[in-house]
């Protein structure tokens, strides 16, 4: 079976339907890539880089029921010693980093995070990473199949097959 990671911004928007003011249609589509990856039978893998920035726009006291939720029905990948290796090697080469830098206008921190989302996939062998950032997709062009969220379709297709849809599991856990 096929497997997908997401970055964090997908699962605020598909999951806690949240977004930044300009970035509200990326609710919508975050919510059709998690029906789309159901529809396809990808099965849908977490990096604990991501879950852990996912869990802390949740106050504390909601943290562990979160986590909980998220672990009884995602595989949770770790940052392990071949994630490091690839992170190793993605980071040594210092042109593409200070290229991203100054394209996106970020600094060493944020590409070393998005390094570790992509190094933890790579290394456990996800075929899929879904990410709006282009930096991310850059990292992990060559390594894994990058993708972007979906556009909207009018008319979109009803799921309503009576199973439970990893979009579904994932919607009461902004509660």
């Amino acid at each position: 079976m096929a497997s997908a990671t997401i970055d964090t911004n997908i699962m605020i928007w598909g999951i806690k339907s949240e977004a930044s003011p300009g970035q509200e249609d990326r609710i919508e589509r975050a919510k059709l890539l998690l029906e789309q990856l159901d529809e396809r039978r990808i099965r849908l893998v977490l990096t604990a880089h991501v879950v852990a920035e996912y869990l802390c726009g949740f106050p504390v006291e909601l943290r562990d029921d979160q986590f909980r939720i998220l672990s009884e029905h995602f595989p949770i990948i770790s940052f392990d010693l071949k994630a490091a290796g690839i992170a190793a090697e993605l980071l040594h080469d210092k042109e593409n980093i200070k290229s991203l830098q100054s394209d996106y206008r970020v600094s060493r921190q944020v590409i070393k995070a998005d390094i570790a989302i992509v190094a933890s996939a790579v290394a456990a062998n996800v075929n899929y990473i879904y990410s709006d950032d282009g930096k991310v997709r850059k990292l992990a062009s060559g390594l894994i199949i990058p993708e972007g969220l979906p556009e909207l379709n009018i008319g979109t297709v009803d799921q309503s097959e009576g199973r439970k849809s990893q979009g579904d599991l994932l919607s009461g856990l902004d509660e």
